[in-house]
């Protein structure tokens, strides 16, 4: 998935209609601030501990949807990426 959009509460993706939010909560703790890691503002992007892993816009990225709600005019869902084999995919959007 492509993240579309990076706050400091999480980011956003989206998959054909639905929008998937990744909650700091739902990633793992060495990019979700209980670290030296967590969101950065200068760079408008989650960064782990050893700065390996910057999710920032347009980065590419695997996760596990927990839940969606389908209203009339919008599909949201929300996601998350503490598990193993999801994460960071690649800082640069594949082309």
């Amino acid at each position: 998935m492509r993240v579309v959009e990076v706050n400091e509460m999480g980011f956003y993706t989206t998959a054909g209609p639905c929008r998937i939010f990744v909650s700091r909560h739902a990633m793992p703790p060495d990019i979700s601030g209980e670290g030296t890691g967590g969101y950065d503002d200068e760079e408008d992007a989650w960064i782990s501990d050893d700065r390996e892993v910057v999710i920032k816009r347009d980065s590419i990225v695997r996760l596990k949807i927990l839940g969606e709600q389908v209203d009339l005019n919008e599909i949201t869902a929300v996601g998350t990426i503490k598990e193993d084999y999801l994460g960071l995919i690649s800082s640069e959007p594949l082309a």
